[in-house]
């Protein structure tokens, strides 16, 4: 299995536990607070609330990586489907501003979500595997290796899915494909 589909099946994973270790402990340290609040105990509400406070945090932590696999996936949607690599583009797709999304792109990058991926700063673009995917751009993103006059019978092209990260991609019938986004094999 390929680092960048683990890193996106971690986080998502991470995510859930914080949620889950989190939130359930908060909910109990704040029923548990009001309670010794409504006794008079000051230093056990005190202790309470800053427990309720810990667990809180956990559970905003958990939810902020759920919700970075999600813009991944979207991110990916994007630059797949699209072939939109501008950032000012995705940021105006996504609402966000075009520095949120550069930030959180080259978090992404650096939690190894993307495969072969870098911003280049001089054209505030995407590069995912060597080349912008730019709407502007004349050559695809994906594009399919030539066909000799041997694999004739091969010319069927279909497009696929990647499992991995829901990119789109177009491929030669009955050939692998490793995922330019993420690094999945797509069969």
């Amino acid at each position: 299995m390929n680092l960048s589909k683990v890193a996106v099946i971690a986080n998502s994973i991470l995510g859930m536990i914080l949620i889950i270790v989190g939130s359930v402990p908060a909910l109990i340290f704040l029923f548990g607070t009001v309670a010794l609040l409504a006794e008079g105990d000051g230093a056990g509400a005190i202790a309470g609330f800053l427990f309720f406070a810990i667990f809180t945090w956990i559970t905003i932590k958990g939810i902020q990586i759920r919700r970075r696999v999600k813009r991944f996936r979207r991110y990916v949607s994007l630059i797949s489907e699209q072939n939109m690599s501008s950032i000012d583009h995705i940021a105006a797709t996504t609402n966000q501003s075009a520095d949120f999304v550069r930030k959180d792109l080259q978090t992404m990058i650096n939690k190894r979500f993307f495969k072969n991926a870098f911003i280049n700063k001089t054209t505030n673009d995407i590069i995912i595997g060597g080349q912008a995917a730019s709407m502007t751009s004349t050559n695809p993103v994906h594009t399919i290796p030539p066909i000799s006059s041997q694999n004739v019978a091969q010319t069927t092209t279909e497009v696929v899915n990647c499992s991995g990260c829901g990119a789109s991609t177009t491929k030669l019938k009955g050939t692998e494909y490793s995922c330019e986004y993420c690094g999945s094999l797509i069969k």
